[in-house]
């Protein structure tokens, strides 16, 4: 899996994959196409059942991580204890220091 820049997710495909990673969460989703009505910096996902939009800054920058290619359940486990342990080094240092 490679981590996505703003380039790579504008320059999606309909029906390409990708996989949102946000904090401890994660989500697969289609690229679906462009909002319509909307700036070309509007792109909408599905996975079926649930749809999301992401608006990509002019500047480049987005909200969470985006990532493309295969489906890589060990990265993903990966990442997600580097969150929690993110989440447990900050508990820490309230509680703690």
């Amino acid at each position: 899996m490679k981590k996505m820049t703003h380039n790579d997710l504008l320059s999606l495909s309909h029906g390409d994959s990708v996989v949102k990673v946000s904090g401890i969460r994660h989500r697969g989703l289609k690229y679906v196409g462009r909002m319509p009505g909307a700036d070309d910096r509007y792109l909408i996902f599905c996975d079926g059942e649930h749809t999301e939009h992401l608006y990509i800054s002019k500047d480049g920058t987005f909200y969470h991580d985006w990532y493309s290619g295969e489906y890589d359940r060990e990265f993903l486990g990966k990442l997600l204890i580097q969150a929690h342990q993110k989440k447990i080094e900050a508990i820490k240092h309230i509680y703690f220091d």
